[in-house]
């Protein structure tokens, strides 16, 4: 029997649900990110948990030290 996380809410259904989002949502979406990047140091190292299929692990990676992303979604 699938989950509901494999049925509802995987990578792949998140992703596509990124990518059709409305200009609005887009703009709280960079607001929110940029907001988190500028809290980041070159030194640190990060965790993101419930990373889906990894949207802002490179915005992360770019900052970081190191950067990792667990999720239990299957993403290809």
């Amino acid at each position: 029997m699938k989950s509901y996380y494999s049925e509802k809410l995987s990578a792949t259904n998140l992703k596509r649900v990124y990518d059709i989002a409305p200009l609005r949502v887009n703009q709280y979406l960079e607001a929110e990110l940029n907001h988190v990047v500028q809290k980041i140091h070159p030194c640190d190292l990060v965790l993101e948990l419930g990373c889906g299929y990894g949207r802002l692990l490179p915005a992360f990676a770019n900052k970081a030290k190191y950067v990792l992303g667990v999720d239990v979604s299957f993403s290809v």
